[in-house]
């Protein structure tokens, strides 16, 4: 148990784990997310992200799982002129659990000349940073998680894309973030893209947890009234019965991954369901989430 986690219990399964420990895994994370429906910071605004724009189906690997196509056609349908202009500056990026750092050069690609600078963090060097620092705009560090206050200084805009199931002690990340943001009088936005309560059946043994209403209550929970919270569902059921079609119970059960070999099925398909998830209304029903938070700015009047 850790007590700056949002989760009760923590098994990671990054590096592999016993048969006994896969059990194990799956019962915590059951136990994590048990009544996680409950929403305990009600500042928080729940929605929906809907896909309307298609045009960029093909800038998306077409072996991309639901997950990665969501929150890629997120990162494309967001209002970066206005988060701009909201900022008041250019944007100073800063990612935690960067990896390679194709995030960055995907936000480089969408906005351009109004990216200051993007510096990514991760605990692990990458091979492919030496060439991405040839953009003078790029900066990467091996840094923890849970200590990354110095790794903040100069962003008006933080972001983990699938990095905070990974980082164990996930509340101390967000309490240097916190005080990182308490301490600026200059506007902040950060996304946080993580896995919803239904990767514990699409994508099991991934990390340490997932994320429901309530455990992002804890995160949030930590931030004063000078921010603002939505908390965002991508996908739903449909498109994870797609997951779990070509990806996780061909591969579970010796067949292998199907989208490689059934690519035009599987995209025609993962299309369809996306457009049947549009209309659901149940939003504690995702494929992935987004957690938005907005600091510092001045409150509009209600």
């Amino acid at each position: 148990m850790k007590k700056n986690s949002t989760s009760k219990y923590n098994l990671n399964a990054d590096f592999g784990l016993s048969y006994f420990s896969m059990v194990k895994w799956m019962v915590f994370n059951y136990l994590n997310n048990r009544n996680g429906d409950k929403l305990i910071d009600t500042r928080v605004n729940i929605k929906k992200f809907k896909v309307i724009n298609f045009d960029n189906w093909n800038q998306v690997d077409l072996m991309a799982s639901p997950s990665r196509r969501l929150c890629d056609f997120f990162w494309m349908d967001l209002n970066w002129n206005q988060i701009i202009s909201d900022l008041g500056a250019p944007i100073s990026a800063v990612e935690i659990g960067c990896g390679t750092g194709v995030y960055g050069s995907l936000i480089e690609k969408l906005i351009g000349y109004d990216l200051n600078f993007y510096r990514g963090i991760d605990i692990n060097e990458h091979k492919d940073w030496p060439e991405l620092m040839k953009n003078p705009k790029f900066q990467f560090f091996q840094g923890n998680a849970a200590s990354v206050e110095s790794d903040l200084i100069g962003a008006n805009f933080i972001f983990t894309q699938s990095g905070l199931e990974h980082f164990e002690e996930d509340l101390s990340f967000f309490t240097n973030v916190a005080n990182y943001v308490e301490n600026l009088k200059h506007p902040i936005i950060q996304i946080h893209l993580v896995p919803s309560r239904a990767c514990i059946s699409t994508y099991p043994w991934h990390g340490f947890r997932q994320y429901t209403n309530a455990s992002i209550s804890k995160v949030t929970q930590l931030f004063s009234n000078n921010s603002e919270f939505e908390w965002i569902s991508l996908g739903g059921e449909f498109c994870n019965r797609i997951h779990r079609k070509f990806i996780t119970i061909p591969i579970y059960t010796k067949r292998g991954d199907l989208r490689k070999k059934l690519n035009k099925q599987y995209n025609e398909q993962l299309k369809e369901a996306i457009l049947l998830d549009n209309e659901s209304k149940n939003e504690n029903i995702s494929t992935f989430s987004a957690l938005v938070i907005r600091s510092n700015f001045k409150k509009s009047n209600q």
